[in-house]
């Protein structure tokens, strides 16, 4: 792969501030995940939600924050937006919208718009064709209703070091 031909720009959302009415990243813990079929279940958040673990805000942070900094020496131009106030309510915390890739796949000037088997989630892929059509003036593709489409948690990163 010639990383050179790689487009060196990433989309990053911020951390969502913590509110009165809202205390963090999953403070209460992890939603479970289950789209419409058994086998959308997502086994992690089951599991976490399960055993009733809460990530600590602290941890979180830093790590978000080694995140960015990792991203920077390895070259990137980052586009660090803020974490959508309208995600950020005790009633809509059933997101998963740390990663802008899981709400649609972006290629060329098209985005197209993630359509998820967990029908909460839609309210992110809303949230982010919005921010990319707006701020990237892509045009956004909208899935016809029985196809389905959300980005994944594994992000492949090659930098001019071969790191």
């Amino acid at each position: 792969m010639n990383v050179d031909q790689i487009c060196n720009e990433i989309i990053v959302i911020g951390l969502p501030p913590v509110t009165q009415d809202v205390k963090g990243v999953w403070y209460n813990g992890y939603p479970v995940h289950q789209g419409e079929s058994v086998e959308s279940l997502n086994y992690a958040t089951f599991y976490a939600n399960q055993n009733h673990i809460v990530p600590d805000q602290e941890v979180l942070r830093r790590e978000w924050l080694n995140f960015i900094d990792t991203l920077l020496l390895a070259g990137y131009h980052l586009h660090i937006v803020p974490f959508p106030a309208e995600l950020n309510l005790p009633e809509s915390l059933y997101h998963d919208a740390v990663f802008v890739r899981d709400a649609g796949l972006m290629y060329k000037d098209l985005w197209i718009k993630a359509r998820f088997t967990v029908l909460a989630r839609e309210h992110e892929g809303d949230y982010h064709s919005r921010l990319i059509e707006q701020k990237f003036n892509k045009t956004v593709i909208t899935l016809p209703k029985e196809a389905r489409l959300e980005g994944g948690d594994v992000a492949y990163v090659e930098t001019r070091e071969g790191r």
